[in-house]
């Protein structure tokens, strides 16, 4: 992989979805096109540890989190009675930390299977962009126009990527670093950063880190990328289920830097019109 300037991005699904880890569910979206990112939930391993309770992430859960305007807590997004139930009072997993600036992902899982959409974070240099989508459901679903579909809902420009199965000599002062800035670390006691996470976590700090107000429709309801930003952002009109994709996606490795650059100037004109929110999740008893 050849990822020489910043004239990249990388598209990244994340947030509630309807595999078993994201929940079984799709945060909203509402007729004006603004949103809620809600997270997926914290791993089942680690959500009663207390050292992950007492970190600042530990005390979020669907039930006590509330929006951006402070109206409904998130469980009240779940539209399945049986699911809302099920993940009223489960501990959330905060990823990205928006108000922190910071990714982090697995290229293992415990299994030691290879993660790919991990893997690429890699690849990153500093400038690129890392766009976040999320599937979105139209909330209440009887007075929405919109649909399901894969929306953009905010980007991180790169400031730098630690590879900590790499990094060996660095490992416990960038743990330290960023004991408080995302919720891997707040997951993982010592014990278990050296024994599994040092040998699987990729970890993104950024700049300029961006909860949009309103979403970008990014694919149709069958999750295949809109044809209009195919032909402006370099991508192809194929489904996006899962994982991740670099921008331009077109003959990636044939691509110019003069066309990349017009690609990714297109797509920050698109992004910087969305509008900024930053995140600060917010409890209610």
């Amino acid at each position: 992989m050849n990822i020489n300037d910043e004239y990249w991005a990388y598209l990244l699904r994340i947030g509630a979805d309807s595999t078993d880890v994201g929940g079984g569910f799709h945060g909203p979206i509402f007729e004006n096109g603004s949103f809620e990112f809600v997270p997926i939930p914290a791993d089942k391993e680690y959500e009663v540890d207390e050292d992950y309770l007492e970190s600042i992430y530990g005390q979020f859960t669907y039930g006590n989190t509330v929006d951006r305007y402070r109206q409904n807590r998130f469980a009240q997004y779940i539209q399945a009675e049986r699911i809302r139930r099920r993940l009223v009072d489960k501990h959330m997993h905060p990823d990205p930390d928006f108000a922190r600036a910071t990714y982090g992902d697995l290229t293992k899982n415990k299994e030691e299977n290879a993660i790919s959409k991990a893997a690429s974070l890699r690849y990153l240099k500093p400038n690129n962009l890392l766009v976040f989508c999320a599937s979105l459901d139209p909330y209440p679903p009887k007075k929405a126009k919109c649909k399901r579909a894969l929306y953009i809902i905010g980007y991180l420009e790169v400031k730098k990527i630690y590879d900590f199965e790499e990094d060996k000599k660095n490992r416990w002062s960038i743990y330290e670093k960023f004991r408080e800035r995302n919720a891997h670390f707040a997951y993982a006691s010592r014990d278990e950063m050296n024994k599994y996470y040092f040998r699987s976590l990729v970890f993104v700090e950024g700049k300029n880190c961006t909860l949009l107000k309103r979403a970008i429709q990014l694919t149709d309801e069958e999750y295949r990328i809109l044809p209009k930003w195919a032909k402006e952002w370099g991508l192809n009109c194929t489904h996006f289920y899962r994982g991740g994709r670099w921008l331009p996606q077109k003959d990636r490795h044939d691509t110019d830097k003069h066309k990349r650059r017009g690609y990714i100037s297109k797509l920050r004109q698109v992004l910087y019109g969305c509008g900024k929110y930053r995140q600060r999740l917010t409890t209610v008893s």
